[in-house]
C-alpha cells in the first residue's frame, strides 16, 4: 500500500514538474516572440522616419540653386550643411558631388566616438571637411579639422583617385527624386546625405 502510494506521488510530481515546464517554456516562447515583434516595429518606425528625413532634406538641399556654381562650391555650404547636421546625429556626414569628380564632404563629429577616432579628429575638433579635387593624374584628397566656429585648426593631404562623377549615386542622380544605393559598408552604423549635382545649377 504504501509503495503504491509512493509510486503514485512519483507519477503526480513527474507530470506536474512536466505541464509546469511544458507551460513555462511556452510563455516564455510567448513572452520572446512579443517583445521582438515590439522592436521589431520600433525599429521599422525609427528605420521610415530616418528615410522619411533624408529624402525631405536632400530634397530641400537640391532646390538650393547657389550651394554650387559650375564646378565650385559655395562657401556658404559647409555652415548650411553645419546647422543640419546639427538636428540629428542620425546623419553623420552630407556630401556633394560635382560634375568634374570633385567631392566635398561635412562630417558631424559628434554624431559618433568612433567616426573622430576614424579620421584623427582631437577632442576639440567639432567638425571634418574632405575635399577630393585636381586632375585625375595628381588629385588630392585634403582633410580640414574645424572647430565649433567653424575655424580651421589643421589641415592634411593625401593622393586620391577618386571620381564622384563615376560613382552609382551620382551616375543615378535625378531632380525629381531622391535616389538611394544599396546600403554601404562602414565601420560605424551612421547615415550620410549624398547631393549629386551632374547638371550646372
Amino acid at each position: 500500500m504504501v509503495s503504491i502510494f509512493i509510486l503514485a506521488t512519483v507519477v503526480t510530481a513527474v507530470i506536474a514538474i512536466s505541464l509546469q515546464y511544458h507551460f513555462s517554456k511556452n510563455m516564455a516562447t510567448e513572452s520572446a516572440s512579443q517583445l521582438f515583434s515590439l522592436s521589431s516595429q520600433k525599429t521599422q518606425e525609427h528605420l521610415q522616419s530616418i528615410n522619411k528625413r533624408a529624402e525631405n532634406i536632400t530634397g530641400m538641399f537640391a532646390k538650393f540653386g547657389d550651394l554650387v556654381k559650375g564646378n565650385k562650391i559655395n562657401a556658404s555650404v559647409g555652415p548650411v550643411f553645419a546647422e543640419m547636421l546639427k538636428s540629428s546625429n542620425d546623419f553623420y556626414a552630407v556630401y556633394i558631388g560635382l560634375g568634374n569628380g570633385d567631392l566635398y564632404e561635412l562630417i558631424n563629429l559628434d554624431a559618433s566616438a568612433q567616426i573622430r577616432t576614424q579620421v584623427g579628429a582631437s577632442a576639440d575638433d567639432r567638425w571634418v571637411t574632405i575635399e577630393v579635387s585636381g586632375e585625375l593624374s595628381n588629385r588630392k584628397r585634403v582633410f580640414s579639422y574645424l572647430n565649433n566656429d567653424f575655424i580651421v585648426r589643421t589641415t592634411r593631404e593625401e593622393n586620391s583617385d577618386y571620381d564622384a562623377s563615376a560613382r552609382l549615386w551620382y551616375l543615378n542622380a535625378s531632380l525629381n527624386d531622391v535616389y538611394k544605393t544599396d546600403p554601404y559598408m562602414f565601420p560605424v552604423s551612421y547615415t550620410h546625405l549624398t547631393l549629386p549635382t551632374n547638371r550646372e545649377v
